[in-house]
């Protein structure tokens, strides 16, 4: 038995998430279906007229922005290194010199 756990490791970095598939219908309508739970027989199944796609795609987009924003705020920013003998940028490759955080300097 693991002592990882699936559920509620924050190392987990994509969920999983169930299968999706986009068609038209005998209609011309849009249709986007979800793959059901291992547990359901049902799919889930949204049906959009053609002519509102375009919205509904803008908001999906607009959502998924936020989305990645609000990630992108919560990730720390790296520290960037700077070899104190020469000022060079490091490529944080193991050396023999010390290095500072940029913007210290060595005393």
């Amino acid at each position: 038995m693991s002592d990882f756990d699936w559920r509620e490791d924050s190392d987990i970095v994509v969920q999983s998430q169930q299968a999706l598939a986009v068609y038209l219908n005998g209609s011309g309508a849009i249709v986007v279906r979800q793959e059901g739970m291992p547990y359901d027989d049902e799919d889930d199944i949204i049906v959009i007229q053609a002519i509102n796609a375009e919205a509904v795609a803008k908001a999906i987009m607009a959502c998924a922005r936020e989305s990645l924003a609000e990630r992108a705020r919560s990730i720390p920013e790296p520290v960037l290194l700077v070899q104190a003998s020469t000022g060079r940028k490091s490529d944080n490759s193991p050396s023999r010199e010390p290095t500072l955080p940029l913007g210290e300097a060595a005393e």
